[in-house]
């Protein structure tokens, strides 16, 4: 099981009432939906109840996928960005946009 707060922003449990009582409660990414792709149609009773941990066997397999951002530590999903030259691992767009992209540009313009 993994406690849905430790996946960050935009993660958030769901889960109808089977879930809660079989304790496989699904993590939702906001925008996306459930990451096992069950469809989310039901009320959210794990939120309601207040389940703090994902059971999902499906989910879980995708949260393993996910990794984690070498610059600000956020998931950052399966693929992220080159952080060259902030540093020599993979970053969220986030970071991507708001650092990465602006040192290369920083070191393209004030090479010569």
């Amino acid at each position: 099981m993994k406690l849905i707060k430790d996946l960050g922003p935009g993660y958030f449990i769901f889960g109808n009432k089977g879930n809660v009582w079989s304790n496989t409660a699904h993590a939702y990414k906001a925008g996306h939906g459930n990451l096992c792709n069950t469809p989310a149609l039901s009320t959210n009773h794990a939120r309601i109840e207040g389940i703090d941990t994902v059971g999902c066997p499906l989910c879980l397999e995708e949260i393993a996928k996910l990794e984690d951002c070498s610059i600000c530590g956020e998931h950052y999903g399966k693929y992220g960005n080159n952080a060259e030259p902030v540093n020599g691992g993979r970053c969220c767009d986030s970071c991507n946009l708001e650092k990465v992209i602006p040192a290369r540009l920083s070191a393209a313009f004030n090479s010569n």
